[in-house]
């Protein structure tokens, strides 16, 4: 497929379409001609952007459904923004379900960042909103609604979002107790309790603590 149809493809994925296909363009990491104004912005900084307007329709939608434990700082992992950006069909010559490299993770997750951040930048945060709502939003609302009174599945949904990966369980019996322990990359939690699910849930209560961290936005 010639670049400029890909582009065109992917431009009527979106309602409104965009006004400025040199911006779109350059989200999509392909090349552009005669740009001005907006369409100069580097790649990189249209994925600041992006990410900035992911997690404050999040953050907004999180508030809205009333949910009242502070899932205001999840941190969307590259790995969940990759998908976002081959389910989309914003990599041409990638489909859904693909086994992707570090690398292709980082590359495309930035992808969908970037193509976020053009949009913005070209229909404002009202049509951003309102093409992420059914396939991007309401969904993970649902997910973060369903795990909320579960600290277990809470701690693993978060841990996927954020990290891209679920806790390692290891369980070792004790004289008067059990004890949990969940490995999330670096990290290790421990929980302890009379039987092992009581055991999982107080080291996920630490998880989830660890996970709740402030995270600051600097383009």
């Amino acid at each position: 497929m010639a670049t400029s149809d890909f582009v065109d493809s992917v431009n009527k994925k979106f309602e409104p379409p965009f006004n400025d296909i040199n911006l779109l363009s350059r989200a999509l990491g392909l090349p552009t001609s005669g740009s001005q104004g907006l369409s100069t912005v580097g790649r990189q900084r249209l994925a600041y952007v992006g990410d900035a307007v992911l997690l404050t329709l999040v953050r907004a939608e999180i508030v809205i459904h009333s949910i009242e434990l502070d899932k205001s700082d999840l941190l969307l992992s590259n790995d969940f923004l990759a998908r976002q950006a081959v389910n989309l069909g914003l990599v041409p010559n990638c489909t859904s379900g693909a086994i992707m490299s570090p690398a292709q993770v980082l590359k495309h997750g930035t992808c969908f960042e970037a193509v976020i951040g053009a949009y913005y930048f070209d229909r404002g945060l009202g049509a951003v909103k309102d093409f992420l709502k059914p396939f991007f939003l309401q969904p993970l609302v649902k997910l973060i609604k369903r795990e909320i009174d579960d600290p277990i599945r809470q701690a693993i949904t978060m841990a996927r979002l954020q990290t891209g990966r679920y806790p390692e369980q290891v369980f070792r019996p004790g004289h008067k107790h059990v004890t949990c322990t969940l490995t999330l990359g670096p990290s290790i939690f421990r929980g302890h309790g009379l039987t092992e699910h009581a055991a999982l849930k107080s080291a996920a209560k630490k998880v989830i603590r660890a996970l709740l961290r402030p995270v600051s936005f600097v383009p």
